[in-house]
């Protein structure tokens, strides 16, 4: 298993059980993956000694396995950072870099760097499903956009530090101030294209949808 393959199932398994015990099929759920899929990915975890499972068919994180979801979820933060390099500085004053306050960034500043972490579609996404359902959570972006979970989450991590968005408890994701704006500007662009799509006789729904997939 690839090293990046083996951080987003950590990762994933780590947050989990913050909320509880940790099965496959939930794994599956918020991967977006088959149950056969996650079973032997879990194998090869558990014989490369990253987790255990019990006799309930629950997964725990050996210490090793801790370690390495911890670093990968730190080095998802480090990477969130180049944002604030690309869009702002530290307010004057300011030098403590764990906790300093950035200059809000220009809508186009924001929407270059989503670009090039290649998460664009995920603000605009979350605004369209806010409409739909009483709450949003990883799993429903992910099915949304056809992509895997843990790609997503990854994604999210690093929107939620840099201020577009807020994870709670669940994984329910809503959309900050300046995240609304940013979606909304994106669904604004899109409106030529779902009006076409429209009169050649897609829903509204599967038009907003098949923005992102075409």
């Amino acid at each position: 298993m690839r090293e990046q393959k083996v951080k987003e199932y950590l990762s994933g398994i780590y947050l989990l059980s913050s909320y509880g015990p940790v099965r496959a099929a939930y794994v599956a759920r918020e991967m977006n993956l088959s149950r056969p899929a996650v079973s032997v990915a879990l194998k090869d975890l558990s014989a490369a000694g990253y987790l255990t499972i019990d006799n309930a068919h629950l997964i725990h994180l050996t210490e090793i396995g801790k370690s390495l979801a911890k670093e990968a979820m730190a080095e998802t933060v480090r990477r969130g950072r180049s944002y604030h390099e690309l869009v702002g500085h530290p307010s004057e004053g300011e030098n403590d870099t764990s906790s300093v306050s950035f200059r809000r960034p220009s809508l186009q500043h924001a929407l270059n760097w989503l670009e090039k972490l290649s998460a664009s579609a995920i603000p605009e996404a979350i605004l369209i499903l806010s409409r739909r359902y009483y709450c949003v959570r990883v799993i429903d972006i992910a099915q949304f956009l056809g992509r895997n979970s843990g790609t997503i989450r990854s994604k999210l991590r690093q929107l939620e530090h840099n201020g577009f968005v807020s994870i709670g408890e669940e994984s329910v994701v809503t959309l900050t101030e300046f995240g609304k704006e940013i979606a909304e500007t994106q669904y604004d662009r899109h409106a030529p294209d779902r009006d076409r799509l429209i009169q050649q006789g897609q829903s509204p729904d599967e038009a907003e949808r098949s923005v992102f997939l075409s």
